[in-house]
């Protein structure tokens, strides 16, 4: 128990250390540029009107952090005395990352069950401008599950100064494929972009941009693990590139290969990762045909879940929105994932043992057997009760 709070101690004497150095940093540039920037800021106005109001907001969101941090305690004690320093330290950090998402993001995972407890699956994910919430779902999946996400990161990531150590501490790495195989072989999780860099500066109202890569389906069918796909909903509106120039930045990445592009953003967007069912395989599918279903995988969860075009206002107010969302969706078949099994509108209903059933009413859908009943709301305060037929081939809707 003393170790956690020196520990503790410690990270917050380095943290005030470091922002010491910068903040004595920036009063020198602004002594030198704006000799009268102290007349300003001490002024009546701005104490009033800025520099309170923003220490109470630092106080309110501190004051949080340390709640969730106090909420995930037995995680970190857990990881101190039954593991060993470093896993300690790791589950703090994660601790910490779980706690910006969950402040600043509202952020959510919706599915986490469907990553394996143990043994090896090969995470496939869209690549937002910035992959933060790969850093939220990482950090959660650690406290909830103790596994860590192995994630196949671009060779320029692992070059930025100050940062290799950090990322090799989670596991990341640049490849190459035998390595990929032999961590799934291990039992291991291992995450991959196939859109990478490409996808992450050019894609355009969510699109989906993996080219022809097909290395992430030769290594889940030679190391015979799921592929479980994930998308997070808003991840292009936390941070997204300028628009400026994107044709001149496009043919300068296509020739050089370095990721140069001005970036905005950091807003407090709320965002959600949904966690799609495993994709399984066997001996006789190609890499065509895993590459093929896990890419409609993804399309059909940005489709079902993200709004196009994307908004940052309604975003941020999807945060103060507490109304539940009903998806009447047909069950997934079995060996197929919830998303690659979604049937839209005008599908054919070959072998469908109901297709021939009387359909006299136009509220009357098709739903999976597991489905028993449903309260649906029509339009403002009334509502209806969706009831299954007893041959299993729908649901009829009756108001109350």
């Amino acid at each position: 128990m003393n170790l956690v709070f020196q520990w503790i101690s410690y990270f917050f004497q380095y943290m005030i250390g470091v922002g010491k150095y910068y903040l004595e940093w920036i009063f020198s540039v602004l002594d030198y540029y704006v000799p009268g920037w102290k007349l300003v800021i001490l002024s009546p106005f701005v104490i009033t009107f800025i520099i309170l109001p923003i220490l109470v907001i630092i106080y309110l969101y501190t004051s949080a952090l340390l709640l969730h941090l106090y909420r995930r305690r037995h995680k970190i004690y857990e990881g101190y005395h039954n593991h060993s320093l470093m896993e300690g330290h790791k589950k703090m950090i994660a601790a910490m990352w779980s706690g910006h998402g969950w402040i600043w993001h509202g952020y959510e995972i919706k599915g986490l069950e469907n990553i394996p407890d143990k043994g090896g699956a090969l995470i496939v994910y869209y690549h937002g401008a910035i992959p933060i919430d790969m850093y939220y779902l990482n950090a959660n999946l650690y406290i909830e599950k103790s596994r860590t996400l192995c994630s196949i990161m671009d060779s320029f990531v692992l070059q930025i100064p100050g940062l290799k150590k950090f990322f090799q501490f989670w596991g990341c790495f640049p490849g190459p494929r035998d390595r990929v195989v032999e961590l799934l072989r291990a039992g291991e999780l291992v995450s991959v972009a196939p859109g990478g860099v490409r996808e992450a500066f050019f894609s355009e109202n969510y699109s989906v941009l993996w080219g022809k890569r097909q290395g992430f389906a030769k290594a889940a069918l030679e190391a015979n693990v799921p592929i479980i796909p994930v998308f997070t909903e808003n991840v292009r509106e936390a941070f997204e590139y300028m628009q400026t120039g994107k044709g001149l930045f496009k043919r300068f990445y296509e020739k050089t290969r370095l990721p140069l592009r001005p970036i905005y953003g950091g807003f407090p967007v709320k965002l959600t990762s949904h966690i799609g069912k495993p994709i399984y395989s066997n001996p006789a599918t190609s890499p065509d045909e895993l590459v093929a279903t896990t890419r409609k995988a993804i399309e059909l969860l940005i489709k079902r879940y993200q709004r196009r075009p994307g908004s940052i206002f309604l975003s941020f107010c999807q945060r103060f929105n507490t109304k539940k969302e009903t998806h009447l969706m047909r069950q997934p078949q079995e060996g197929f994932s919830d998303a690659s099994d979604i049937s839209s509108e005008g599908d054919s209903a070959e072998n469908d043992p109901c297709k021939n059933k009387d359909s006299r009413t136009k509220r009357d859908y098709r739903v999976g057997t597991k489905f028993v009943s449903a309260k649906i709301t029509i339009s403002g305060n009334s509502s209806a009760r969706a009831q299954k037929r007893s041959d299993g081939c729908g649901f009829d809707v009756k108001e109350d």
